[in-house]
């Protein structure tokens, strides 16, 4: 991990030593855009709230457009949304999947290390709430995207261009 001049840190993509070929994923990306729009014609209040979310990845500069060549092995995330009506923040959010398979059968989680699980389980978490006389909160809506992967590792984070 490097720490770059404007304060967000770099990292490389976790790979496994044994880094197979994951195939052509373009295509089923691809189906699920299509079917994504399909969806959009029936729910166009989705579509807005969708098309906002996605100029926001772009305006704040966490996904930028790029012009790929197909020499280079890559990974095209498929995107979907998530609804919760019962949020005070964001009601739409999307979800980009890294389990998805290749041409291959492989997807992108197949092919990274699995680190292991960092926060604590629920009930000691509760626990450790009613110790303090004190607790803190904060908004980490974005804390995940102050993170850049290295422009080696970029090929393997494509989305499908739609939505005009």
């Amino acid at each position: 991990m490097e720490r770059l001049d404007n304060g967000r840190f770099q990292v490389r993509l976790p790979f496994k030593d044994n880094k197979e070929p994951l195939g052509e994923s373009r295509t089923m990306a691809s189906k699920r855009l299509w079917s994504l729009e399909k969806r959009f014609v029936k729910f166009p209040k989705q579509k807005t709230q969708y098309v906002d979310f996605m100029n926001e990845y772009l305006t704040m500069g966490h996904m930028t457009e790029v012009i790929h060549n197909n020499e280079s092995e890559c990974f095209y995330l498929p995107h979907h949304f998530v609804l919760k009506d019962n949020s005070s923040t964001t009601k739409l959010r999307v979800v980009f999947d890294g389990s998805a398979k290749t041409s291959l059968g492989l997807s992108l989680n197949n092919c990274l290390m699995v680190g292991p699980t960092v926060q604590h389980d629920l009930f000691s978490l509760l626990l450790k709430f009613r110790y303090k006389q004190v607790a803190i909160k904060a908004d980490i809506a974005k804390m995940y995207r102050q993170f850049v992967v290295h422009p080696e590792d970029t090929n393997f984070q494509l989305i499908v261009e739609g939505f005009p």
